[in-house]
């Protein structure tokens, strides 16, 4: 899960993004301290060449392309490329390099970081060399294709929506995704088995070591502080400082070693609590009224009633909203898909707009079904022309998800979207079907990492969650500082995924306070956000 729109468990796409087609090349292993850690991996400590971005987001960008092994564990085996961004300490000499994962699994840092670079604090700008990369698999980074062009993937899953509606729809679903884990096995399966957190981890051990060997500073939101957890598991005695920010518990993401699971991978880490977190924004909507939030009615009964109406209306078939834009075809499963990737970010970021934004969508389309006679049940897809241009496939986020915990077999699924629907409604069928896709994969990872969780640290962690995060509620934070020797957790009173993306003032300054001088907030800390939803 990420911040930005949706490309996190609960969504099977990734961003979109530039594919470096890299071939495999043979690797030479060096030898490092860290390789003294476990003589079965072999790390090396070749630096890592910057130079300008050719086409930077931000200005003074870096680029590079890095080589690391395919297998950590075979010395000469074949290479593939990590796709690097680095921006330079704004305030002279750097005090350090802080790695930064934005999310996902699926999120880049060739695209997200350069987004949400004017979110990190002043002080932590100023202090560090911040370095972000697109993960094994994923964006530039090499990844495993499954595919031989963009078009063939998304006219297999392009047209699926977030869930099934339907008995018609449910075996889409189940055929899609047969023959989507059949291709990958036969044209991608010897990267996408190597393409674990855990391998991620070493990786990012390799830039550690390749940055000169510092111990590490990270920041990870949303799977990035899973990411961070399984790093601190494998490499307890290489860490400075570590920031988990938007938490997954790392026993729910595993299933806790149980080979059958009843439960996805959403459900198990809490996304259900996105219905409550909706019925908030329908709350405090109301109360913000319609020139703030479009979509508002008299009272929080008449706005809650107009949501219900909205989706009785799209259960009779699509709705067709015409803007400047052009024509869009919104169905209930799309609508609910995209409504639960806007919750996350309660203000405009750059790459997402922000709850007032959502209102006034809603409004747009609840006027325009008010005006369009229901249509015969249309299917799920996206509006037209919504193709990828560039190979921006699903299956390096899959191959992730899939690979590091047992997913819920496909028999389970009927049963399973009857007790989510009576629990959480749409909104948790949209969470349950994420993992859908691992019900039929047939790649297992190489080499993950299923705990445990308990390392003893060379730092203590420090633990970050809002309290109405939709994506990964508070539950997750407390169980990853319970896992995490030391660690501190820090509450933030307030709504959004992840706290880098919704801000706290008070939440960034302890978070520089521990990033730059190794300064921990006192236990039971509270901060607040800088504003209420629909403030300006």
């Amino acid at each position: 899960m990420s911040g930005s729109n949706g490309d996190g468990a609960r969504r099977q796409t990734t961003k979109a993004s530039r594919i470096a087609g890299v071939a495999l090349i043979g690797f030479c292993a060096g030898t490092s301290p860290a390789a003294a850690q476990d003589a079965t991996y072999h790390f090396k400590d070749t630096p890592i060449d910057w130079s300008a971005c050719p086409d930077p987001m931000i200005e003074g960008l870096e680029c590079a392309a890095y080589a690391v092994p395919l297998d950590y564990r075979k010395a000469d085996g074949p290479t593939i490329e990590l796709a690097l961004r680095r921006m330079p300490a704004r305030g002279g000499a750097a005090k350090g390099i802080l790695f930064f994962n934005p999310g996902g699994p699926g999120g880049t840092g060739s695209v997200q970081f350069p987004q949400w670079y004017g979110q990190f604090p002043v002080a932590v700008r100023q202090s560090f060399d911040i370095v972000s990369w697109d993960p094994r698999g994923i964006g530039e980074s090499t990844q495993g294709r499954c595919f031989d062009s963009a078009d063939k993937e998304a006219a297999l899953l392009g047209g699926l929506g977030a869930f099934p509606t339907t008995f018609a729809e449910q075996k889409a679903w189940s055929d899609a995704y047969a023959a989507f884990a059949k291709a990958c096995a036969a044209n991608a399966s010897e990267i996408l088995a190597h393409v674990s957190t855990a391998d991620t981890a070493r990786d990012l051990e390799q830039l550690r070591i390749a940055t000169g060997g510092a111990p590490l500073n990270y920041w990870g939101v949303s799977y990035g502080t899973f990411l961070g957890a399984t790093y601190a598991n494998l490499f307890p005695e290489a860490i400075r400082t570590l920031v988990l920010d938007g938490n997954l518990s790392p026993l729910a993401w595993t299933a806790d070693g149980d080979r059958n699971p009843q439960w996805t991978l959403g459900d198990r880490v809490g996304s259900p609590e996105l219905a409550s977190v909706f019925q908030h924004f329908l709350q405090l909507c109301a109360a913000a009224g319609p020139d703030r939030c479009g979509f508002a009615a008299a009272s929080y009964d008449l706005t809650r009633q107009k949501w219900n109406d909205l989706l009785n209306r799209l259960s009779e078939g699509p709705i067709e909203l015409k803007s400047g834009a052009g024509a869009r075809t919104i169905t209930l499963n799309t609508l609910v898909g995209q409504i639960s990737d806007g919750m996350d970010i309660v203000w405009a970021v750059p790459g997402a707009n922000g709850w007032a934004s959502v209102g006034h969508a809603l409004q747009a389309i609840h006027e325009a079904g008010a005006a369009t006679p229901g249509a015969p049940h249309a299917g799920t897809g996206d509006p037209a022309g919504s193709k990828p241009a560039a190979y921006d496939g699903a299956e390096g986020a899959i191959a992730v998800m899939c690979g590091d915990a047992p997913a819920v077999s496909l028999e389970r699924f009927p049963t399973l979207s009857s007790e989510v629907m009576l629990r959480s409604g749409y909104f948790g069928l949209s969470t349950s079907y994420a993992e859908f896709s691992c019900a039929a994969w047939t790649i297992d990872a190489a080499d993950p990492y299923p705990g445990p969780w308990d390392a003893p640290l060379s730092a203590a962690p420090l633990v970050v969650n809002t309290t109405h995060d939709p994506s990964t509620p508070m539950q997750n934070a407390e169980a990853m500082a319970d896992l995490l020797p030391g660690a501190v957790l820090l509450r933030v009173n307030g709504y959004g995924h992840t706290s880098l993306l919704n801000q706290s003032t008070c939440a960034n300054d302890l978070i520089a306070a521990y990033l730059v001088d190794q300064k921990l907030p006192p236990p039971n800390t509270w901060c607040t956000q800088d504003r209420q939803p629909f403030e300006d």
